[in-house]
């Protein structure tokens, strides 16, 4: 499920004002597609659902004792890292660790756990349904619908399996398909948060938004102290330009999860769409204070700062951005555009040419090599 990344210029002067109007607008519809795009920001985070149905595996379940409390996200990352210091090969610790960092949109951190469970025990069709939501995050979409499939017929009667297939499908951009395959989920289970939390993403993924709404809620009714499904129907919210509505599922996240990023990036997003970019900037900086790994989120902070037009602000942001992931094209793009704004014409040639190499389809990163033609 796709990241969200920001696309649009700024620019002073007379020919300031004429590329900004060209490359904004080319910008603002990349973000839109982005914000738009399935909840992965993005999906935005998957909180793996309980349902009732029961796979079958060698491993018993985590002890209630051993359970991390609801709405308690760190606490339960430092429970987590301490019984793994103690039994490195603890196969539903593992799991059940990878899953709580998935609903924290860690999923990278989420990956090698979730693998090293299914390695280690790979008859456990609930552990695979885990990896394929790890993998989706990833944006590795293949590979999570192999790892659905895999659980699907390790445990065809586990309801998150086929809700987890149909986020893949939505993602690869199978409205339909999606939309038969969480249906199924439903009615294999009707009380999986994760089974309407799918429906609902698959009705967003063809624009049946008041659907998608009714299906998030359900969810949310479902798992009240689980703050990724309240994450989804903020991002339709803001899909759907009810801001204020999108801000107020974020705060109530922030409030049962204070230390969760993906209430103050949500927040940063609401502000973020009505061009409010001062507003953005606290709250994007505060969910990178606590994840400091959030790379589209640093370049986020860049965008905010160009937009503002602060070049010398955007630059170290998108900088770190590509330091922590050299292939990120649109972090590249807005570093060729800030350096560009600072005069600082090889560097931003430099930018431009790593981001086209990157995403050879980058229209805004062709027009700033454009612009340097003869300089």
């Amino acid at each position: 499920m796709g990241s969200e990344v920001p696309k649009a210029r700024g620019r002073s002067g007379v020919v300031l004002g004429i590329m900004f109007v060209v490359v904004a607008l080319v910008g603002l519809g990349l973000i839109y597609s982005m914000l738009s795009a399935p909840l992965r920001v993005n999906h935005a985070v998957p909180t793996p659902s309980a349902s009732s149905a029961t796979v079958p595996t060698s491993s018993p379940p985590l002890a209630a004792s051993q359970s991390p409390t609801p709405g308690q996200p760190v606490d339960a990352v430092a429970r987590y890292e301490a019984m793994l210091q103690a039994n490195p090969n603890d196969i539903p610790t593992l799991a059940r660790y990878g899953e709580v960092l998935i609903h924290r949109g860690q999923s990278a951190d989420a990956l090698p756990k979730l693998e090293k469970a299914v390695q280690l025990e790979p008859k456990n069709g609930e552990y695979r349904a885990l990896l394929c939501l790890a993998l989706d995050w990833q944006e590795q979409y293949n590979k999570a619908a192999d790892a659905c499939q895999a659980a699907i017929e390790l445990a065809p009667t586990y309801a998150p399996a086929y809700a987890y297939l149909a986020e893949v499908q939505a993602d690869l951009g199978q409205g339909e398909k999606a939309l038969a395959t969480a249906r199924k989920a439903t009615q294999m289970d009707d009380n999986s948060a994760a089974a309407h939390r799918a429906y609902g993403y698959a009705q967003q993924s063809i624009g049946n938004f008041a659907e998608a709404e009714t299906e998030f809620r359900k969810a949310i009714d479902l798992q009240p102290d689980q703050t990724y499904y309240r994450l989804a129907l903020a991002a339709l919210y803001r899909r759907m330009g009810r801001f204020d509505e999108a801000i107020v599922q974020a705060k109530q996240i922030i409030e049962m999860e204070p230390n969760n990023p993906q209430g103050y990036e949500a927040i940063g997003h609401a502000y973020y769409r009505q061009n409010k970019y001062q507003e953005a900037i606290p709250h994007f900086k505060k969910a990178v204070e606590l994840d400091p790994k959030r790379v589209t989120t640093i370049t986020y902070i860049g965008w905010a700062y160009y937009l503002q037009e602060s070049y010398d602000m955007a630059v170290p942001y998108f900088q770190e951005a590509v330091r922590q992931n050299p292939q990120h094209s649109f972090a590249w793009e807005g570093l060729g555009w800030s350096q560009l704004l600072l005069g600082q014409k090889e560097e931003a040639r430099a930018a431009f040419q790593r981001a086209l190499e990157i995403n050879p389809d980058l229209e805004s990163a062709k027009q700033g090599l454009e612009r340097l033609v003869g300089q």
